[in-house]
């Protein structure tokens, strides 16, 4: 950075006329070309950047911002909340409608970073309040993401689509509800956000807010869609619930308030998995004892024949085929003894109330096997003291020890041969090619 750089950032006007004076270019550019007009816009002060168009800098200069290349002075300056060299720009010929590489508009970072005089000023000359970037976000999305109350208003007033949907068709309120933001949902609730629409979720299509609320976590947000009508039981494609989403999160709270005003623990989804699958398979012993006092069934089979207790067996391994959507990570082993002892307290209360230790799926997979792949020593000892079949075999001949050598779960192994697991039963069936859950993001 140039000595006129950091005078046009210090706002030392003085100090950048004598500098121009002594031949350094109004234009040149520091190594991400920002010029000395950028940093004036940056502090935004006024003098200076009067100074520097008067010596003809460029206003159509384009910098690296923080988020992306092309950001013009304009768009500095709006970012920053400078509503008077905002006007002085665009009065000098910046063109207000000015996109960045992302085709941001200065409208969308004004709105992001609730710059209320800035956003007044850009409309007042003619700014767009719908101006779409690369992702057809608009300026309200932005608003609503980032909590920018002010920004909301302004731009509602300014009779900004409320409903705008964007590449993925979320509207504001859905970014709102993401961000768990009780009081921007009641804002744009009230200046008629719909909460019917549906959207491209990570993980599946037609995704409704409370799906997005609930996989986040915001109990109030929820609280208040509830309130508002939508419905407890809402389908996205996969026929997920918002209490599957819950449930699949460890949203622990969230998982009784739902079930508390009428969601339903039976609803099976796509995959036949229910609240309680999914609860199981994220440790989360109390939403699991809940969901069993309020008659959700123990002995739930998915469409693979897995009841919940051949997931918490899993350990933190997600679902095959659960969603169509790409695997989460795989974490094939319980990281810690606090992690341990949370899935063991699920098992427990599981068959506490009526699982069977040694239930088979599809394939013939008794919970000691999936404990054993995964490596969850604790679950498999459990299960083994209850007089789970150690040698069991599954429809490919596989014995829990087989499933513990192809992994490589050694304590699993240990633990397997000092509770007597033969280990020179063979395999009926030779291993099929590929394995675990495929599922397509969707564009």
């Amino acid at each position: 950075m140039s000595p006129l750089h950091e005078a046009a950032r210090a706002g030392h006007t003085k100090k950048v006329q004598d500098l121009l004076t002594r031949g350094y270019g109004p234009d040149d550019e520091d190594r991400n070309g920002h010029t000395a007009l950028h940093c004036a816009c940056i502090a935004g002060d006024l003098p200076t950047i009067k100074v520097l168009v008067g010596a003809g800098a460029s206003l159509t200069a384009r910098a690296q911002g923080r988020w992306c290349g092309g950001v013009t002075g304009l768009h500095f300056a709006a970012e920053h909340g400078h509503a008077g060299a905002l006007r002085f720009l665009v009065r000098h010929g910046l063109d207000v409608h000015v996109r960045d590489a992302e085709r941001y508009s200065a409208l969308h970072y004004a709105a992001e970073n609730n710059h209320l005089d800035a956003m007044e000023a850009l409309l007042g000359a003619g700014a767009d309040a719908d101006a779409t970037d690369r992702f057809k976000k608009t300026p309200l999305h932005y608003a609503a993401e980032s909590g920018a109350r002010d920004a909301i208003g302004c731009l509602v007033r300014a009779r900004g689509s409320v409903n705008a949907a964007d590449h993925r068709d979320k509207t504001p309120l859905m970014y709102a509800a993401e961000s768990g933001d009780a009081e921007v949902m009641e804002l744009l609730l009230r200046h008629g956000a719909g909460t019917e629409f549906k959207a491209k979720g990570d993980w599946c299509n037609g995704v409704n807010v409370l799906h997005l609320a609930a996989e986040q976590g915001h109990l109030m947000v929820c609280r208040l869609l509830v309130q508002r009508g939508v419905s407890i039981d809402v389908r996205d494609d996969g026929l997920y619930t918002p209490l599957h989403y819950a449930a699949e999160a460890g949203h622990q709270e969230l998982v009784v308030f739902l079930v508390s005003v009428g969601a339903s623990p039976a609803a099976a989804d796509r995959r036949g998995m229910t609240a309680l699958h999914y609860a199981a398979e994220s440790g989360s012993h109390k939403a699991v004892a809940f969901l069993l006092d309020h008659d959700a069934a123990v002995e739930a089979l998915d469409e693979a024949g897995k009841a919940p207790l051949h997931y918490v067996c899993r350990g933190h391994q997600a679902a095959p085929g659960a969603r169509d959507a790409p695997a989460k990570p795989k974490r094939s082993k319980w990281r810690s003894s606090i992690a341990a002892q949370q899935y063991l307290e699920v098992a427990q209360t599981l068959v506490a109330r009526g699982a069977s230790v040694n239930k088979a799926d599809g394939e013939g997979k008794s919970p000691l096997h999936c404990a054993a792949e995964t490596g969850a020593v604790e679950a498999a000892g459990y299960l083994l003291s209850l007089g789970a079949a150690v040698n069991g075999r599954d429809k490919r001949g596989l014995t829990a020890l087989h499933h513990a050598a192809i992994e490589n779960q050694v304590a699993a192994l240990q633990a397997l041969l000092d509770c007597g697991a033969d280990p020179n039963l063979p395999a009926l069936q030779p291993k099929p090619e590929g394995k675990g859950r495929r599922r397509v993001k969707p564009a």
